[in-house]
This record gives C-alpha cells, sequence and structure tokens, in this order.
C-alpha cells in the first residue's frame, strides 16, 4: 500500500509517529484543524453514508473512519469530508434515494458535514432534508440528476414543482476573488440551487428603494421558488454568480449578477443584486465584467436590460464601455450591451483578481 515516495518520506521523519489505534483514537479529539477523508461507496439522498459494501456486496470493514470523521467534524478548524465518485464501477450512481438492505450506514445523516465528488462539493450540516436530496444531485453524475429528481420527489423529499437545471459539473474554474475599494477581497463562484435561501437572505436585506430598482415592483418578500429562479441554472444559456464572505460553512452573498439566454436572438437579459452596505465599493462593476467574460465564451451576442432612469448607478456601469445602445421609454432606460472577454491572467494556473471599477447606487436589473 502506498508508493515508494511515501516510504521515504516517512523513513526516520520524526514528523510522523506509528501508533496502537486504541491511542491514536484518544489523541484525536485533542487534535485542531484536523481534517478526515472518508472513502465511500454510496450515499443517500439525506446524506447517510455506506462505506464498507459495493455492489450490493460486503467490500470491507468500518476500521477506525468513523471515529475520525467524528474528530474532525468537532475539531475546531477541521473539516469532515465524504469523497466518493459518482459512479460505482458497474456504472450505476453511488447516489440514491435511500441505502439498500445491505448497505450499513457508517456516517448517519446528522454527522455528514462535507460531501465530494468530481463534479462538485457540498455542506450539508444545518440543511433541510430538501436542501440536502438537491445538493447532493448536483454532484451526482449528470446523467443521473433526472432520475435521481424523480425518486427525491416521489419519495417526499422535495416538491414536485422542484427545478434543478444544472445538466453538467460544476464550474469551478470560474470561481474569483475581487478586490474592492474598501480594501476587501471577496471571493466570487458560480450559483447552486441550494443558494436559494442565501438569496433570499440577500434580498431581505436589501432597502425598499433597492428592492424596487432591482424588481420594478415593491416586493415585500422573495419566495424560495422565485430565490431558486436566481440560483438555479444550466452555467450555458443560464448562468448565475454570486459575491460571498464568511466561512464557506456559513456563506452569506453580497452580490449577486444573472444572465438568461433568448436563443432565438442570441442575446441574453440580465440582472445584478447588491447587498445595500456593498454598494459603492466597486461589487456591482465587477460582478458585470465578470458575467460579461463568461457570456463572451459561451455564445451570448450582448446583454439586455431594463433600467430605471433613476438608478444612476446601474446605468453608469451598464454603458461605461460606450458602446451600448440605449433605448429612453417612460422613465426606464432600454438597453443592448455588447459582451466583452476579461484580459487572460497572469501565470498559468492562477486564480485572476479583478478590481474595482465603478459602482452602483443601487441594484438594478431586470
Amino acid at each position: 500500500m502506498g508508493s515508494q515516495r511515501l516510504y521515504d518520506r516517512l523513513d526516520h521523519n520524526d514528523d510522523f509517529d506509528f501508533r496502537p489505534i486504541e491511542q491514536v483514537r484518544v489523541g484525536l479529539w485533542q487534535q485542531t484543524t484536523l481534517v478526515s477523508v472518508t472513502r465511500a461507496f454510496r450515499i443517500d439522498l439525506t446524506g447517510r453514508v455506506c462505506v464498507d459494501a459495493l455492489g450490493g456486496s460486503l467490500y470491507g470493514g468500518l476500521g477506525a473512519q468513523p471515529d475520525f470523521h467524528r474528530a474532525a467534524a468537532h475539531s475546531p478548524g477541521g473539516r469532515a469530508i465524504v469523497a466518493l465518485a459518482s459512479r460505482q464501477p458497474d456504472g450505476s450512481s453511488a447516489f440514491t434515494v435511500r441505502l439498500g438492505a445491505a448497505e450499513a450506514v457508517a456516517v448517519p445523516r446528522h454527522e455528514t458535514r462535507w460531501v465530494v465528488t468530481e463534479f462538485g462539493i457540498t455542506y450539508l450540516h444545518g440543511h433541510s432534508l430538501r436542501e440536502r436530496a438537491v445538493a447532493l444531485i448536483e454532484l451526482a453524475h449528470p446523467d443521473d440528476r433526472e432520475s435521481l429528481l424523480a425518486d427525491a420527489v416521489a419519495a417526499g423529499l422535495v416538491p414536485a414543482g422542484q427545478k434543478l437545471r444544472s445538466r453538467r459539473p460544476y464550474p469551478s474554474e470560474e470561481e474569483r476573488e475581487i478586490d474592492l475599494r474598501n480594501g476587501a477581497r471577496v471571493p466570487v463562484r458560480p450559483t447552486q440551487t441550494t443558494d436559494a435561501a442565501r438569496m433570499q437572505d440577500l434580498f431581505y436585506r436589501m432597502r425598499p428603494e433597492d428592492v424596487r430598482t432591482r424588481f420594478f415592483r415593491n416586493l415585500t418578500s422573495l419566495t424560495r421558488d422565485a430565490a431558486e429562479h436566481l440560483c438555479s441554472v444550466g452555467y450555458d444559456r443560464e448562468m448565475a454568480l454570486v459575491a460571498v464572505i464568511g466561512s464557506r460553512e456559513n456563506e452569506q452573498i453580497v452580490g449577486s449578477a444573472q444572465y438568461y439566454l433568448d436563443v432565438s436572438t442570441g442575446l441574453a437579459d440580465v440582472s445584478y443584486m447588491v447587498d445595500s452596505q456593498w454598494q459603492g465599493q466597486g461589487l456591482g462593476a465587477a460582478l458585470h465584467r465578470l458575467l460579461s467574460d463568461y457570456a463572451s465564451r459561451h455564445g451570448v451576442r450582448g446583454f439586455t436590460a431594463d433600467v430605471l432612469a433613476e438608478n444612476g448607478g446601474m446605468f453608469k456601469i451598464l454603458t461605461s464601455g460606450g458602446d451600448a445602445t440605449v433605448h429612453p421609454a417612460d422613465g426606464v432606460h432600454e438597453l443592448v450591451i455588447p459582451v466583452r472577454p476579461l484580459p487572460m491572467p497572469e501565470g498559468a494556473g492562477s486564480r485572476p483578481s479583478t478590481p474595482a471599477g465603478p459602482s452602483p447606487s443601487a441594484s438594478a436589473g431586470r
């Protein structure tokens, strides 16, 4: 087990110590920033994990995996990770609405934190059964997602109207960090369906005048379905980005950007929303540049947007390129904005930082 490189590293290296498992288990709970990676073969849509059965047959034993997982989950700064391939060797999905009779639960759902497949990563702790099911389906192989969603509906885990537009891997290569004028560096990433609750939180933090300029009416609530529409995208004809703060376990959305493509025209309707406390820092402008860059690489000819005449901040952002077409009509500017790519980042494999530009004084969009 292991490579020669591993053995060479361990040989006479005082950084490593081999002890009986009984001693190791006791010491686990004294560790900080402990990271545990549990290799799993199957997981159900509520988060229960099987690690010792493959293809319906017993494959191995539990060993100390649950001990390491629990210790990492409670370790300050630690990470308890469950990793699995989206499909089993026979081609069947590693995700199921419920584990089979021969698939014992090694990690119960209330102890499952991070889950990783080749299609993404999600954090389950503290989330509802509906949110868990949707998050896990988005980690499954794209060809299995539709049937898994149908099974989840039949099992009552999600409502019949649940939407799940993603049919491709989460585009982690689009994650960025942007530098704002207040000195903050804020991560920006593509959205997932499970961002709906965070999107609702953003809505309820906005000032009434910002809600009006964003939605063109005086909304007082944002339904779960409406929030999911803003973040459940296919990453091709629809795309959405969010700027977030806080740890990955407790992210807060402070800005969002979405487009929805009309394939008959090649133009995409675009909209933006920025937390009232984060306006004036260049966040809206940075989101616009990143979304425009993505659109330019995915066959979009341009953006369309309706902006209230009173919303000068957003109008300035959308027309800053100098080539937008503007049609004033009854207190609304109807815009057509060309999309353009960003310059290539310096250094291969780096995560480019996007400097701040002009920022809206209010959220805006259609």
